[in-house]
This record gives C-alpha cells, structure tokens and sequence, in this order.
C-alpha cells in the first residue's frame, strides 16, 4: 500500500508494507472476501506464533548446548521475529480500520514508522540462515580453540552487519522505490 503525504507542499509517496488496501478489493467483491478470510487467519496464526516465539527465545537464551555466538545470533533473529509480529498485528488494526488512515503527514506517522519497522524486521528474519552460515564459517576457521574461547565479537559484527543492511535496504525501498515511480507517473 503506497501511502501518499503532503511534506511542505510536495507529495511524498511511501510504501506502507505488508498491509492490505482494502479500497481497491471492493470492486471485486469475491477477491475482497477473500483477502479479509486471509487476513483473519493471518491475525490468528500471528496471535499464536507470538505466544509460542517468547518462550522459545527463553528456552535457546538459557541452552548451553550452543556455542555462544550462535546462540546470540538466533535469540538476536527471534527477538526481531517477535517485533516482526507485533507490528504484523497492530497493522492489522489499519487493515481492519480500526484506526484510519487520514493522508495529514503527522497522523500518519505511526502507520509509516509501523510499515518501516515491519520491514526491517522482515530484513532481519531473512538474514537469520546466511548469519547462521557465516558464524559457522567462523567456526570453521577457527576450529582449534573455537568452543574454548568465546570470541563474542564475532555474533557482534554479525548482528550489526545484519541490522545495518536492513535499516538501509528499508529506507531505500520504503521512500526511494516509490519516489521513482512517482517521477516515471
């Protein structure tokens, strides 16, 4: 959904991500139906992925089974999937317009800002499988002292590497994308 704001007289279109624009499925009654089906199912998955998440990162946070680095990196990823969530379902109260959208640059931030987080926390649950893939380089390279030193460092620069290209993937494709499409209109 591409939400347009009026900053000191000159529009500004930016993309909203992940949530539904139920203005342009009205026409199209059946297709309306059923993306609302999809977006109740999607409220209630999301309700108990929530529920399930926190207490899996408490159970891998406290596992000594893992080496510290690794483990950092997964409860660094979940904690983000819980964000990830819970900005999936406070969107959904702009989806189901409990709280509408009024096109005024400062009411409208919170939908930006939520749109904005969602996706880099999306960002961030995407990288979970390469970050995994290069700590365990890591441990490969550091093979002979790996499980004896902790070299913390390492889930460190992974983590920040990890948010710093989704923050600014996220400002490119949230305001950049759609101020391109705004100049080819």
């Amino acid at each position: 959904m591409i939400c347009s704001l009026n900053i000191t007289d000159q529009e500004w279109r930016i993309f909203i991500w992940f949530l539904i624009d139920f203005d342009d499925s009205e026409k199209f009654p059946v297709i309306g139906s059923i993306l609302f089906c999809f977006t109740v199912f999607q409220t209630v998955f999301l309700t108990l992925s929530l529920f399930l998440s926190i207490p899996y990162v408490i159970v891998v946070g406290k596992c000594r089974k893992f080496h510290m680095n690794l483990t950092r990196i997964i409860v660094f990823t979940k904690i983000h999937l819980i964000f990830m969530i819970g900005t999936s379902l406070l969107g959904l109260l702009y989806v189901f317009r409990f709280i509408k959208k009024t096109g005024d640059c400062v009411a409208d931030f919170p939908l930006v800002l939520l749109g904005y987080t969602r996706f880099i926390t999306t960002c961030i649950n995407f990288g979970f499988f390469p970050a995994i893939l290069l700590e365990r380089t890591f441990s490969i390279r550091h093979m002979w002292d790996y499980e004896k030193k902790r070299r913390i460092y390492i889930a460190n620069t992974i983590n920040a590497n990890t948010t710093t290209i989704a923050i600014v993937s996220g400002i490119f494709l949230t305001v950049g994308v759609p101020q391109l499409w705004q100049l080819t209109d």
